[in-house]
């Protein structure tokens, strides 16, 4: 195997083994607060080992517990060396970090798709907020760790897209004034001033 693509299946391993980690202490922090050490990859093991699609009467076993660690950390490895080698490509060509923004997009609806699947009492059970907390989390440290490997990215990404950002600002600046300005010339024919804008916040708070 190459020096180069030998260098990114190992910062891929790491990546992933960072990402399970985050997702690992995060649910065991959140059991431990609720009183249930372990339930969330107890029940997630029983679910992808054992068919279980309800939590009761389940009992947490440490073969589900670790089961579960196991296959959730294989996968993490395989997403963070996919998610390695976007980030090589990107570092030559900038403009595919799009691509890679699009896969950890991809990654969160693939994580629910999976959990939904499981059975609506189970997710329940498992609370569905604290599955997108973690993979956040582990999404935002898997992304600190490739950012800091390749240091040169993030400079690259603002010199390719900072004029592009800047004339959008400009633009909606000058679009925004232009809208501004209509409102007030008309509201000010009818006699009432900064009368639509009021209407339309007065919308907004109420939604």
């Amino acid at each position: 195997m190459p020096a180069a693509r030998r260098s990114i299946v190992m910062e891929g391993i790491v990546c992933g083994v960072i990402g399970a980690a985050v997702v690992a202490l995060w649910f065991l922090a959140f059991d431990v607060a609720r009183g249930a050490p372990f339930l969330t990859p107890g029940l997630l093991g029983a679910a992808v080992f054992q068919g279980t699609s309800s939590p009761v009467g389940l009992q947490i076993t440490a073969a589900n517990v670790l089961g579960y660690t196991l296959l959730h950390g294989l996968a993490f490895v395989a997403f963070g060396i996919v998610a390695a080698s976007v980030m090589a490509v990107s570092e030559r060509e900038p403009a595919l970090f799009v691509a890679f923004v699009i896969l950890f997009a991809c990654f969160e609806v693939f994580v629910f798709g999976v959990v939904g699947a499981l059975g609506q009492s189970l997710l329940g059970a498992l609370v569905w907020w604290s599955i997108l907390v973690g993979n956040l989390l582990a999404s935002v440290a898997m992304l600190w760790y490739l950012l800091r490997v390749h240091r040169a990215l993030p400079a690259t990404l603002v010199g390719s897209w900072g004029g592009v950002l800047r004339e959008g600002i400009v633009a909606g600046l000058i679009g925004a004034a232009v809208v501004a300005v209509w409102f007030l010339a008309i509201d000010s024919i009818q006699g009432e001033p900064l009368r639509t804008p009021r209407l339309l916040g007065a919308g907004l708070l109420q939604i």
